[in-house]
């Protein structure tokens, strides 16, 4: 919200008063899950999302998944919005004269088809 100085300064200098609004605007955005203590302390500009993701992407993902294995109404929160946003999953419909085939080894397949063998094709799906 722009205090009586911020008003002024838009007043008498349209385009001052508009870079003081999106400076004002950008130290909101700063990511204060990435700071070391609890209180808010803007250490960037604020210059996108993106670039303060990558600033702190490695102490945003710790936090994060400290989080969820911590903290069960994080995990329960989470575990019910995977549940709402993936539904039932993709689900394969072949048509042909090969599908029973098809659907054999499509149903092998996605006990396997994680790269690093720690997940079936749900579970990649509900990652994703």
């Amino acid at each position: 919200m722009a205090n009586f100085i911020d008003k002024a300064v838009g007043y008498f200098n349209p385009a001052a008063g508009l870079r003081r609004h999106y400076q004002r605007a950008a130290l909101k955005r700063a990511y204060e899950a990435a700071s070391p203590g609890d209180r808010w302390r803007p250490r960037r500009s604020g210059a996108s999302a993106n670039a303060d993701h990558q600033a702190d992407g490695a102490k945003l993902r710790a936090k994060a998944r400290s989080l969820y294995q911590n903290v069960p109404y994080i995990r329960a929160g989470l575990n019910g919005r995977i549940a709402a946003i993936v539904g039932t999953g993709i689900v394969q419909r072949t048509t042909g004269r090969d599908a029973k085939a098809i659907d054999e080894a499509h149903v092998q397949w996605r006990k396997v088809c994680d790269a690093d063998g720690r997940l079936d094709f749900d579970g990649l799906i509900a990652a994703a």
